[in-house]
């Protein structure tokens, strides 16, 4: 799926943690989180890298795995509400990425960790740029 260097050990570590959590996704839910955690990372590095070193691997995992779980069961309630904006969001910038378009399940873990990574009582206009910055994260995690 991805050729980016970081990708094949934040699978691992998101393996780790979502089996610490008892939660087994499909494989597709499993490479896209595994992708933004690459991401994450990639974005990390640069000049500054030296100065902030990049978080390991596995707190990368952790966290991404605590907003996906976040995202597929939300709590409260009411903050599931909430998922067809984020889907929404998702979908309409993933159809606009030079990359083939992912299927649903990537689509649906992508939405999940945008609606678990969002507090609804302190970022309520935050709902695009969050979801925005999942996808940004995932296609740069997959070169």
């Amino acid at each position: 799926m991805s050729t980016n260097p970081n990708f094949p050990s934040v699978k691992a570590a998101v393996l780790e943690a979502l089996r610490n959590k008892d939660l087994e996704p499909i494989v597709e839910a499993l490479d896209a989180i595994a992708a933004v955690g690459a991401g994450y990372l990639e974005m990390q590095s640069g000049s500054l890298s030296p100065l902030f070193p990049a978080l390991p691997h596995d707190l990368v995992a952790v966290r991404l795995v605590d907003y996906y779980e976040g995202g597929e069961d939300p709590h409260p309630p009411t903050k599931g509400t909430q998922r067809p904006i984020f889907r929404g969001t998702v979908d309409g910038l993933l159809d606009g990425m030079d990359f083939p378009p992912p299927g649903d399940a990537v689509r649906a873990a992508l939405t999940s960790l945008a609606l678990g990574a969002w507090d609804e009582n302190a970022e309520k206009a935050l709902k695009a740029w969050i979801a925005g910055y999942i996808v940004s994260l995932y296609g740069a995690g997959l070169d």
